[in-house]
């Protein structure tokens, strides 16, 4: 049956995420995700997470502290009808899960890739585990999504599957009504949320934030970052520019 003729009072579908961030979680992906289904019925949703629980209203079943076989019995009893998967580097463990529990379910698969994750320096089982995870996405997703059209370009290449590029959970209309109503002010501020990873966004914040510096008394523009505890000592690095 489909999606559509199972949720015909609602249009939305029954949505397994696997993501080990949870929607409208304090970080940056977690606000992405809050993003992503906002409107979403929250009964239609169930998401299987690492630790990172959910927000209150979303129903969460944690594969670290509950086993597989009773994680894979609440997905099956939730019945979903699509699996929304978002590829991280995180434990062997839940890699292992979310690709055991795709197997067991058999439903239409969207995945989500936001970094080069199978290239990430992982230790070995973590490796093994994302690289067998990401085969089987490759092979069984309706849609792919990747975070930029470069990305897409170079996924394409690789794995011979379309990438859609989805940059960001910003609507930038609500933002051109919202500046419309708020009356101008002196200087403004960018915020960042994310992490540092010198493989990954620490360059680009940095030089985000040398240019701020250069900016700041001409403009007014400061720049303020929300990241993780391990990332605190190059975030007071670039608050000293």
């Amino acid at each position: 049956m489909s999606a559509a003729s199972q949720a015909p009072e609602t249009g939305y579908p029954r949505a397994l995420v696997l993501s080990f961030t949870g929607i409208g979680s304090p970080t940056a992906t977690g606000q992405l995700l809050e993003v992503m289904f906002e409107g979403w019925p929250r009964d239609r949703l169930l998401q299987v997470h690492y630790g990172h629980a959910p927000e209150p209203g979303v129903r969460g079943a944690d594969l670290r502290e509950r086993s597989l076989a009773d994680v894979l019995d609440v997905c099956r009893r939730f019945d979903p009808d699509v699996a929304y998967v978002r590829m991280a580097d995180t434990a062997a463990e839940y890699l292992i899960g979310t690709r055991e529990i795709l197997l067991a379910l058999k439903v239409p698969v969207v995945t989500h890739v936001m970094d080069d994750w199978v290239h990430r320096n992982m230790d070995e089982a973590s490796r093994r585990a994302a690289t067998d995870l990401f085969g089987l996405l490759v092979a069984r997703s309706r849609h792919c999504l990747s975070i930029c059209e470069q990305m897409s370009e170079e996924y394409e290449a690789r794995y011979h599957r379309t990438f859609v590029p989805v940059a960001n959970g910003v609507d930038p209309e609500f933002w051109r009504q919202t500046a419309a109503r708020v009356p101008p002010a002196q200087g403004f501020v960018i915020r960042y949320a994310g992490a540092l990873a010198p493989d990954m966004q620490k360059d680009t914040v940095a030089l985000v934030a040398e240019s701020v510096s250069e900016l700041h008394e001409a403009l007014g523009v400061s720049l303020e970052i929300y990241t993780l505890p391990w990332c605190m000592d190059f975030a007071r690095d670039l608050a000293r520019l």
